[in-house]
């Protein structure tokens, strides 16, 4: 990573969508990643965010891949 990290502020819905992208980010960096997202994990690392506070576990990970592989464009492996 270069340059500054990027400050996140956010409240209501749009930091809920910081959810999403923390659990694609977690998911990729997994063993056996569902989804395998390096652009998500990539945005995470840029961020300055404290996503621990979001408390996503391995398996919540892994139902947020699993859900935007359903419902999105899949992924490029």
């Amino acid at each position: 990573m270069t340059g500054p990290r990027i400050k996140a502020q956010l409240t209501g819905a749009p930091e809920t969508l910081l959810g999403t992208l923390y659990g694609r980010a977690v998911d990729s960096r997994s063993a056996r990643p569902d989804l395998g997202d390096p652009l998500a994990v990539d945005t995470v690392r840029r961020l300055d965010y404290d996503f621990s506070k979001m408390r996503i576990s391995a398996g919540d990970a892994a139902g947020i891949a699993l859900r935007a592989r359903q419902y999105g464009p899949r992924a490029q492996r």
